[in-house]
């Protein structure tokens, strides 16, 4: 799978996970590595592109006696989630369609 396309589902997830709650980086790279692998460094340049974006934000919070960058959803990126979550299961059902052989004409050469 070529890059933009595995920068842009890593970037759909983390924008899923935040807006469920808000997050550390390191918490957001645990939760990614369960599920899915992401090779580490990926993450804190795509949560800064994101930021720059305005539809994260990032806070300092006290976490254990120590400052901690906590990134949240802006309102800009419930909407971008949104939009991608629809582009996303198009896409699904529209792949899920070719694999399972449905829709597909093929012209037969003579």
């Amino acid at each position: 799978m070529n890059i933009q396309c595995k920068s842009g589902l890593l970037e759909m997830c983390l924008l899923s996970i935040l807006s469920h709650n808000e997050s550390t980086g390191f918490d957001l790279q645990s939760m990614l590595d369960k599920r899915v692998q992401v090779v580490e460094g990926t993450i804190y340049p795509t949560l800064r592109r994101m930021v720059d974006e305005d539809v994260i934000q990032v806070n300092f919070k006290e976490i254990q006696d120590e400052k901690r960058k906590v990134y949240q959803i802006t309102q800009a990126g419930l909407l971008q989630l949104e939009s991608q979550k629809k582009e996303w299961n198009r896409l699904i059902l529209g792949v899920s369609k070719i694999l399972g052989g449905e829709d597909i004409c093929l012209e037969k050469n003579s």
